[in-house]
């Protein structure tokens, strides 16, 4: 997947520092993981709606086109450079153009045309939740399933969304605790209604689905009951 441009700040400390510290770590075979994300988790969002699209295409490869700031304008990051493209008329489907590069996207369908190419491009719903957690400014993203959750850390917040997408509870990270003979590093929270503590392991993880694989495991434990998946950093 290309790297976009965005940069919403810094990684805090306590987690490039674990993230770094796990990762470095893991030098053995990857061990058994534990029930793995699938698809459908990994696409779930914060507030269900994305402003980030990444499509795979056939002559440009990866792209992305980034719809969050205005609706009158889109910026379309090509291999090796962006492209501001004003918004045109269309029958159906979304239009974009500089006049000599036009963006049409209709679904999961997009089409990058130029003055001698058309390029037919499918989206990737996984790569696009990633970018966009990315241009929110998440740091580390996990999810897993039955049923399926997402959990994002942020700066020192920490939200984790239950059931699907439904149940999203956010938290101030109040402490963490780096484990280095574990190679675990552990965050908690808790508010008048929920608890919760999200453990960070130095062990790879595969989501059983596409065969990718995630640089930690993690284990949440969420009023009492026990989640698991894989999760990666996003820095």
């Amino acid at each position: 997947m290309m790297q976009t441009m965005f940069n919403a700040g810094p990684l805090p400390l306590t987690v490039l520092f674990a993230t770094a510290t796990l990762v470095a770590c893991d030098t053995k075979p990857p061990p058994e993981a534990p029930p793995p994300p699938q698809v459908e988790a990994e696409a779930i969002t914060p507030n269900n709606r994305l402003g980030i699209f990444a499509y795979k295409c056939l002559i440009n490869g990866n792209i992305v086109a980034d719809f969050s700031q205005s609706a009158e304008s889109i910026t379309l990051f090509l291999p090796g450079e962006s492209l501001k493209l004003a918004k045109q008329v269309s029958a159906s489907g979304v239009k974009f153009s500089n006049g000599t590069v036009t963006f049409f996207s209709k679904g999961s369908e997009a089409f990058v045309e130029a003055t001698d190419s058309k390029d037919h491009c499918i989206e990737d719903r996984q790569a696009s939740v990633l970018e966009d957690a990315k241009l929110r400014g998440v740091d580390y993203r996990a999810s897993g399933n039955k049923p399926a959750w997402v959990m994002e850390i942020a700066g020192g917040n920490m939200v984790f969304i239950s059931d699907y997408g439904k149940n999203p509870h956010e938290f101030a990270i109040s402490g963490h605790d780096l484990n280095r003979e574990t190679r675990t590093v552990t965050y908690t929270s808790s508010t008048p209604n929920n608890t919760i503590s999200t453990r960070i392991i130095g062990k790879t993880c595969s989501n059983g689905v596409s065969e990718k694989r995630f640089e930690t495991t993690v284990e949440i434990e969420f009023n009492g009951m026990l989640y698991t998946g894989c999760g990666q950093g996003l820095r």
